[in-house]
């Protein structure tokens, strides 16, 4: 099975030579691309022009604080704005972990991301879920969901040192297509810790094809081991 190994970043990275990034083997990036506010991330344009200078294919994320559908439109609004000319091979990806969201139920949350996801497919992106292993099975409407959208998941080891184990029982691969193993990696080119990410499938073709069809095992129906 293949394996597409990237990272994920927001301002708190610093400047990053995304040339070492490239050459440290690191094949695509998600990029934060608004804030709370509906402002554009900082570090957003020039992480994208450092990214894909280098050659690395580029994805977005969004941290949804979003607790209604007016809420998400906006939120959804904004990402449009700033990323409308641009190319985002990888997606759009809708961060679901803010803790001001967690208890206003699973149709809620259904509602607040069809209604983000709707306009940012109408303006000819792709859109997948982040979430982390207790949202998805417990939070989120997974049975509804991972039939529309691809997910990311983050869940890292007890002993987390940054290193890839392709054998871990961690690994979300029945039910995910992307997983955040690490949130204590080094890599050439960005100071201190940065996020990890492993995608079981090619982002850059994720989006154009039915979830079905790109998964490699079988999808998820029961409780996912540890």
């Amino acid at each position: 099975m293949a394996e597409y190994f990237g990272v994920d970043v927001a301002k708190w990275n610093g400047n990053i030579n995304w040339a070492k990034v490239a050459a440290a083997g690191k094949q695509f990036a998600i990029l934060k691309v608004t804030q709370k506010n509906n402002n554009v991330e900082d570090s957003f344009f020039g992480n994208y022009v450092g990214a894909i200078t280098a050659g690395i294919s580029v994805g977005v994320y969004r941290y949804v604080y979003a607790k209604n559908v007016s809420q998400a439109k906006a939120e959804a609004e904004a990402i449009v704005k700033y990323i409308k000319d641009k190319a985002i091979p990888c997606g759009v990806w809708l961060d679901m972990e803010d803790s001001s969201i967690k208890n206003i139920g699973k149709a809620n949350l259904t509602a607040i991301i069809e209604a983000e996801a709707k306009i940012i497919q109408d303006a000819g992106f792709g859109v997948g879920i982040y979430c982390n292993r207790d949202w998805y099975l417990n939070v989120l409407n997974n049975a509804y969901l991972k039939n529309k959208y691809p997910f990311w998941i983050a869940r890292y080891p007890s002993s987390d040192n940054g290193r890839y184990n392709s054998s871990s029982t961690l690994a979300p691969k029945s039910y995910a297509q992307a997983w955040q193993y690490s949130s204590k990696g080094k890599v050439d080119g960005i100071s201190g810790y940065v996020d990890l990410d492993v995608a079981y499938v090619n982002l850059t073709t994720l989006f154009t094809k039915p979830i079905s069809k790109v998964k490699y095992y079988p999808a998820y129906s029961g409780n996912v081991t540890s």
